[in-house]
């Protein structure tokens, strides 16, 4: 499913809005720069699992192929 417009961007942009909040209710007093860097660490730790994913995906896709579909 792939979703165009302006409705994920606002959603982002919500999210974006709100995580410092909920992260300082969740984790409680530390220091902003270090509630940063985990909140960094997760969004890369979650892009990486979704590149890892979509290359699988990819790798399966191109093992169906027969060798002459392969070549276009």
């Amino acid at each position: 499913m792939r979703v165009s417009g302006p409705w994920p961007a606002l959603l982002s942009a919500a999210l974006f809005g709100v995580s410092p909040t909920l992260t300082k209710m969740v984790i409680g007093d530390f220091s902003p720069v270090l509630v940063a860097g985990l909140l960094y660490l997760g969004s890369g730790l979650g892009l990486l699992l979704l590149q890892i994913f979509r290359r699988a995906n990819i790798w399966y896709e191109y093992q169906t192929l027969s060798p002459l579909q392969r070549l276009s």
